[in-house]
């Protein structure tokens, strides 16, 4: 018997297809269905995090064909899948070495597992590059495990890779951007709406513009606050390797943040500093300035004005935007 996940991908592919041209090119639906395999080997109990990228890269039927190594993955993580597909999951994207046949222009995409370890990484200042990269690691076996042990923080902490659209869109047949737009839409509806809905994400991390032009909106109508949808640049866009930096330790601030408030939600007598998050208090006493504010102090940032807190180089405002009962809901916004 199908499950849900297998239903909804292929009723979206075969929406895909119905709006194509008979003669372009996209991944069979082998591969579709290998990448989502992938994404939900990796997926965490809880969301904290979405990272919502376009799309995985295309993926020729021949190189699905190619394996990676068995005998060498079951040492690092058994029972994982095997068919290579380009996607950042899959352990032979960019690694020739694993595979059983050498698959040509196997880059992988490395800002990825950039992206990655700066989610994880406790400390903005130590992204933690060198472990996942051939320059820092040259030993595949040991590279592999640090990657292995990334994604298994990633799952532990409650982050999550999902994409567009279920095709790749890069080196595929499909060239107008008209095209790749309504491919994205077609995907929203038929699909990724209702995985979103489900796993309620308390944060989303649009990657690129044009996820950011088509899907915002809908994650707003969807109920989603501003404040809790970042958009950050593809990190092979045209930036500064400051820019870039910097971009990769907004993840590390973002996921990090995330953490500290879902791990104090255990304990709801706490307060928080979160994004549109509710503050609960003992019961019968209506929430105070006080209460509201201490918190900070607790979590390291120190007040420098009426409603400006301070920690490093990072600057929280908090916002007390309602009152009902003994909770008390704000937001703030980090710079």
């Amino acid at each position: 018997m199908k499950s849900p996940i297998d239903t909804s991908i292929e009723r979206t592919y075969e929406a895909i297809e119905k709006c194509l041209p008979h003669t372009t090119l996209i991944d069979s639906l082998e591969v579709v269905r290998q990448v989502e395999q992938y994404r939900q080997f990796w997926k965490p109990e809880e969301i904290k995090v979405a990272l919502l990228a376009e799309s995985h890269v295309h993926t020729a039927q021949q190189d699905y064909e190619t394996k990676c190594n068995k005998s060498i993955l079951s040492q690092i993580i058994p029972n994982y899948p095997l068919h290579f597909v380009r996607f950042v999951y899959c352990l032979g994207y960019g690694e020739n070495e694993l595979l059983d046949a050498s698959i040509n222009s196997n880059k992988g995409t490395w800002q990825y597992w950039k992206i990655f370890s700066s989610c994880v990484a406790e400390n903005e200042h130590d992204l933690g590059f060198p472990r996942i990269l051939k320059k820092g690691i040259p030993s595949l076996f040991q590279r592999l495990r640090n990657k292995v042990n990334v994604l298994q923080k990633m799952k532990e902490s409650g982050i999550w890779l999902l994409d567009a659209s279920i095709v790749g869109l890069y080196r595929s047949g499909v060239k107008s951007s008209s095209l790749k737009n309504r491919i994205i839409k077609i995907c929203w509806q038929n699909h990724l709406v209702n995985i979103i809905s489900n796993s309620k994400p308390q944060r989303i991390i649009i990657i690129g513009k044009r996820v950011e032009q088509i899907l915002r909106s809908r994650l707003v109508e969807l109920g989603f606050s501003p404040s809790q949808i970042t958009t950050i640049p593809q990190p092979q866009a045209r930036l500064s390797s400051e820019e870039r930096l910097e971009n990769f330790r907004r993840y590390q601030r973002i996921c990090s943040m995330s953490t500290i408030i879902s791990e104090k939600r255990e304990k709801p007598k706490l307060g928080t500093i979160a994004g549109s998050d509710e503050v609960s208090f003992p019961p019968k006493k209506r929430p105070t300035e006080k209460m509201v504010k201490w918190k900070p102090t607790k979590l390291g940032y120190r007040k420098t004005g009426r409603n400006t807190w301070v920690k490093g180089d990072r600057i929280v405002h908090v916002v007390r935007s309602s009152e009902f009962g003994r909770h008390i809901r704000i937001t703030h916004m980090e710079r």
